[in-house]
């Protein structure tokens, strides 16, 4: 286990103590209960570097469109809270995403060494009112993308769907992990703006990507609890997998950033198949990650 994981947990554990002072049945309070929703885990991933992919993204499909820069030019500051709105309801959108999966993961995540306990012992003390937040707060999230448009709704929905089965089963099997986080990714993104298919390929394949090497962290403590992950069971073939992410980007970037940028799209699966500690090279993808994509936002922005 990389022992830069490690250090993050234990941060992860401490924040999880200080978010919840009492964590027997019926001693949690309504605050308490929210934050283990959708606080805890999304807070848990932006420390450790996940999750900033889908952000970006989907504030840039928000911020970026050419409908929407016409917008801003026509109606002036006017536009801006409607954008902002827009924008915003990525953070409980994807906070939601996160807290299924951590519910779900609640009791295998109290006997992996490098997750947070704290967190999964509350999740396990408090399932149910846990479960009634993220219900409440999916529903919030479908009902706006409806009041935005049916297409909205409908992908909002169906990212919940894939994010709900991936959660409670299909994590454990090997490749089809992968395209439910090609898919998760994908869906997101498109959420935003269903027309801006670029940033939801981009979105899809670096979630792919970047699943790879989290399913390579925890490898040890899937194989010891019998999950059937693509690292545990099908380890070259995700390889393969990252391959074809990487293609996809390029094929992105050769119409929004150039011929460098395009070229620079082999880097990831480089990263998946040098003989480095794993975090370093998951490091270094999303490192590439953030400047690529800027690089293609930028790309998309109108000139003139």
């Amino acid at each position: 286990m990389d022992q830069q994981h490690v250090t993050r947990t234990a941060q992860d554990s401490s924040s999880g103590e200080r978010c919840c002072a009492a964590l027997e049945p019926g001693a949690a309070s309504a605050a308490a209960v929210l934050a283990h929703a959708l606080v805890v885990p999304l807070a848990a991933r932006i420390r450790r570097g996940e999750g900033g992919v889908l952000l970006v993204a989907w504030v840039a499909i928000a911020l970026s469109p050419a409908a929407t820069w016409s917008e801003i030019v026509d109606r002036g500051v006017a536009a801006m809270p409607a954008l902002a709105a827009r924008a915003a309801l990525a953070v409980p959108f994807l906070a939601a995403l996160y807290g299924v999966n951590d519910l779900a993961d609640r009791h295998h995540d109290l006997r992996d060494p490098g997750k947070d306990h704290a967190a999964a012992r509350f999740l396990v003390a408090h399932g149910r009112d846990v479960r009634a937040v993220l219900v409440a707060i999916s529903l919030t999230v479908v009902g706006a993308a409806f009041a935005t448009g049916v297409w909205y709704g409908a992908i909002a929905i169906a990212v919940l769907a894939v994010n709900t089965a991936y959660s409670l089963g299909l994590k454990g099997r090997p490749l089809v992990d992968l395209a439910c986080a090609a898919a998760w990714g994908f869906g997101f993104v498109s959420a935003a703006e269903p027309s801006a298919w670029t940033l939801a390929v981009l979105a899809g394949a670096m979630v792919t990507t970047c699943h790879v090497f989290q399913a390579r962290r925890d490898n040890a403590s899937d194989r010891s609890d019998g999950l059937r992950t693509c690292a545990v069971a099908a380890p070259r073939r995700s390889v393969g997998v990252v391959a074809v992410a990487s293609a996809a980007m390029a094929w992105v970037f050769v119409g929004a950033g150039g011929p460098g940028l395009a070229a620079s799209a082999v880097l990831p699966f480089a990263l998946a198949v040098l003989p480095l500690p794993n975090g370093t090279a998951w490091t270094a993808a999303r490192c590439w990650f953030a400047v690529a994509l800027s690089l293609h936002v930028l790309a998309l922005v109108p000139r003139g």
